[in-house]
C-alpha cells in the first residue's frame, strides 16, 4: 500500500482549506473599500448636519491587512497543484477534497466571525464529510496510478473539447440574459477551467517521463497553459457575478464541475482507472452537501446594491 494517497488527501484538504479561508478573509477585509470611500467623502464633502462623519467600522484599521492576507493566500494555492503529480497522485483524488474547505470555512465563521449555522448548512457539512471519507478510503485502496501514462495528444484534444464546451456555455448564458441561467452556465464553465489548472499541471509535469518538470516541449506548453486556465476560472467567475449571477447557483455549479470533471477525464485518459459505485456515492454526497450549504447561505447587500459574494476559483 503506497503512502501517496494519504499525502494527496492531506494535500487536497490543506489546499481547499487555504482557498476557502482566503475567501473568508477577503470578505471580512473587504471593508477596506468602505474605509477608502469614507476617507474620500470626508475629504471632498462635508458631513450632513446631525449625522456623524463616515467612521471606520470596528476593527477597520486591520481591514487592509486582512484583505491583503486573503489575496496572498488565494493566489498561492497553485503551489499545491504542482505537488500532486510528483507525489504520485491523481487529480481526481486531490480535487475531491475540495468540499472540505467549506466545512473549514463553516468552523471559521462559527468560531471567529461568530455567525450562526442553519440546519441545512449542518446537513451539508455532514454530507461533505461523509462523502470525503468515502472517496478518501477508496483512494487509499485503489491500485497505484501515474499521470505519466496519459497520452499527451489525447489530453490536448480533450482539453480543447472542454474549452469549446465552455464557449458554448458562456454564449448560452449571455444569450438568455437570465441571472439564474448565467449563474449555472458560468459556474460550470469556471469549474471546468478551474479543474484544468491542476489536471494540466500534472499532465505537463509528467510528460516524457518527468516528475517535477516536463521532459518534452508539449509538456511545457501544457504546463504553461494550466496557469492561463486557472486565471480564466477567476475571470469567468467575476464576469458571472458582474452579470448579476446568484452566488447560490454559480458556486454550486462551479463545484459540481470542479469535483466531477476530473473523474471523467481520468476515465478517458488514465490507463487502469476504474469507476466504482463508491466513486459515485462519495462524489454525490460531496456535491449534495456543497449544494445544501451554498443554496441556504444568505447573500447580503452592500450599500451600492452589489451582493457580498464569496468569489470561488
Amino acid at each position: 500500500m503506497s503512502s501517496s494517497p494519504y499525502l494527496i488527501i492531506l494535500l487536497g484538504i490543506v489546499s481547499t482549506s487555504q482557498t476557502h479561508l482566503a475567501k473568508a478573509l477577503e470578505r471580512q477585509g473587504i471593508e477596506v473599500w468602505d474605509l477608502v470611500k469614507g476617507w474620500l467623502r470626508r475629504v471632498f464633502r462635508r458631513p450632513t448636519a446631525g449625522r456623524p462623519a463616515d467612521a471606520p467600522r470596528a476593527g477597520g484599521s486591520r481591514a487592509p491587512l486582512i484583505y491583503l492576507v486573503g489575496l496572498i493566500l488565494n493566489h498561492t494555492t497553485f503551489i499545491y497543484h504542482l505537488m500532486v503529480a510528483p507525489l504520485g497522485g491523481t487529480t481526481a483524488l486531490y480535487t475531491s477534497m475540495y468540499g472540505m474547505g467549506m466545512v473549514v470555512l463553516l468552523l471559521y465563521s462559527l468560531g471567529i466571525m461568530k455567525e450562526s449555522i442553519s440546519h441545512p448548512e449542518l446537513a451539508g457539512a455532514l454530507a461533505i464529510t461523509a462523502g470525503t471519507i468515502v472517496v478518501g478510503v477508496e483512494g487509499v485502496f485503489r491500485p497505484p496510478l501515474s499521470m505519466s501514462t496519459m497520452d499527451m495528444s489525447s489530453t490536448v484534444a480533450l482539453t480543447l473539447a472542454l474549452l469549446g464546451g465552455c464557449v458554448l456555455l458562456i454564449l448560452t448564458g449571455l444569450r438568455s440574459g437570465s441571472p439564474n441561467v448565467i449563474g449555472l452556465t458560468f459556474g460550470l464553465c469556471a469549474g471546468i477551467c478551474g479543474v484544468l489548472d491542476p489536471f494540466l499541471k500534472g499532465a505537463g509535469q509528467t510528460a516524457g517521463g518527468g516528475r517535477f518538470t516536463p521532459q518534452t516541449a508539449a509538456g511545457w506548453g501544457v504546463l504553461a497553459f494550466s496557469f492561463i486556465a486557472g486565471e480564466a476560472a477567476v475571470l469567468i467567475t467575476q464576469w458571472g457575478f458582474y452579470r448579476r449571477a446568484r452566488a447560490n447557483i454559480l458556486v454550486p455549479a462551479f463545484n459540481c464541475s470542479y469535483i466531477a470533471i476530473p473523474i471523467g477525464m481520468q476515465a478517458l485518459l488514465l490507463p487502469g482507472f476504474e469507476f466504482y459505485w463508491t466513486t459515485a456515492l462519495g462524489m454525490g454526497l460531496i456535491i449534495l452537501g456543497y449544494g445544501l450549504m451554498r443554496y441556504f447561505m444568505p447573500e447580503t447587500e452592500h450599500a451600492d446594491g452589489q451582493s457580498e459574494l464569496e468569489e470561488e476559483t
